[in-house]
Protein backbone atom coordinates (compact mmCIF):
# COMPACT_ATOMS: atom_id res chain seq x y z
CA UNK A 1 0.00 0.00 0.00
CA UNK A 2 1.63 3.18 -0.71
CA UNK A 3 0.47 4.95 2.45
CA UNK A 4 2.82 2.88 4.03
CA UNK A 5 5.76 2.82 1.58
CA UNK A 6 9.51 3.98 2.78
CA UNK A 7 9.06 6.79 0.32
CA UNK A 8 6.01 8.55 1.81
CA UNK A 9 7.85 8.61 5.16
CA UNK A 10 10.70 10.83 3.95
CA UNK A 11 9.69 14.27 5.15
CA UNK A 12 12.42 15.68 2.93
CA UNK A 13 11.24 14.79 -0.40
CA UNK A 14 9.48 17.62 -2.33
CA UNK A 15 6.93 17.37 -4.93
CA UNK A 16 7.89 19.51 -8.09
CA UNK A 17 5.86 18.46 -10.82
CA UNK A 18 3.17 15.79 -11.94
CA UNK A 19 2.28 14.83 -15.38
CA UNK A 20 -0.76 12.33 -15.92
CA UNK A 21 -0.77 10.35 -19.37
CA UNK A 22 -3.32 7.82 -20.57
CA UNK A 23 -1.49 4.96 -18.73
CA UNK A 24 0.80 6.52 -16.01
CA UNK A 25 1.76 9.53 -13.51
CA UNK A 26 5.21 10.91 -13.68
CA UNK A 27 5.79 12.71 -10.03
CA UNK A 28 9.17 14.96 -10.13
CA UNK A 29 10.53 15.37 -6.89
CA UNK A 30 13.61 16.47 -5.26
CA UNK A 31 15.36 15.10 -1.66
CA UNK A 32 15.79 18.40 0.19
CA UNK A 33 18.11 16.14 3.06
CA UNK A 34 21.03 17.39 4.74
CA UNK A 35 23.21 14.32 4.33
CA UNK A 36 26.96 13.50 5.87
CA UNK A 37 29.60 11.02 5.58
CA UNK A 38 28.58 7.79 7.03
CA UNK A 39 31.93 6.95 6.96
CA UNK A 40 33.37 9.16 9.16
CA UNK A 41 29.83 11.36 10.33
CA UNK A 42 31.25 14.76 8.66
CA UNK A 43 28.84 17.44 6.89
CA UNK A 44 31.68 18.93 4.99
CA UNK A 45 30.38 17.26 1.84
CA UNK A 46 31.11 18.62 -2.14
CA UNK A 47 28.60 18.00 -4.63
CA UNK A 48 30.37 16.15 -7.77
CA UNK A 49 26.86 15.20 -9.90
CA UNK A 50 23.39 15.38 -10.14
CA UNK A 51 21.51 12.31 -10.76
CA UNK A 52 17.69 11.91 -11.91
CA UNK A 53 16.55 8.26 -10.31
CA UNK A 54 13.00 6.57 -11.50
CA UNK A 55 11.32 4.94 -9.01
CA UNK A 56 9.17 2.31 -10.62
CA UNK A 57 6.48 -0.34 -9.43
CA UNK A 58 4.41 2.52 -7.53
CA UNK A 59 0.43 1.89 -8.54
CA UNK A 60 -2.09 5.32 -8.00
CA UNK A 61 -5.51 4.52 -8.44
CA UNK A 62 -4.60 1.72 -11.08
CA UNK A 63 -1.90 3.47 -12.82
CA UNK A 64 1.58 3.04 -13.13
CA UNK A 65 3.35 5.47 -11.36
CA UNK A 66 7.18 6.70 -11.85
CA UNK A 67 8.47 8.76 -9.10
CA UNK A 68 11.36 10.85 -10.58
CA UNK A 69 14.17 11.52 -7.99
CA UNK A 70 16.89 14.40 -8.38
CA UNK A 71 19.32 13.68 -6.17
CA UNK A 72 23.49 13.93 -5.78
CA UNK A 73 26.18 12.06 -5.84
CA UNK A 74 28.93 13.40 -2.67
CA UNK A 75 32.28 13.34 -1.97
CA UNK A 76 33.83 13.95 1.30
CA UNK A 77 35.78 16.57 2.19
CA UNK A 78 37.39 15.05 5.11
CA UNK A 79 37.53 11.63 4.57
CA UNK A 80 37.83 11.36 0.37
CA UNK A 81 35.05 9.19 -0.04
CA UNK A 82 32.16 9.29 -2.81
CA UNK A 83 28.50 8.40 -1.67
CA UNK A 84 25.69 8.14 -4.00
CA UNK A 85 22.19 9.07 -2.37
Amino acid sequence: MLKDDIIIKNHNLKIKNTEEEAKRIIIDCEDDTEYYCPKCGSYHLRCKDTLLRNIKGISIGGKATILRCKTHKYKCEECGVTHIW
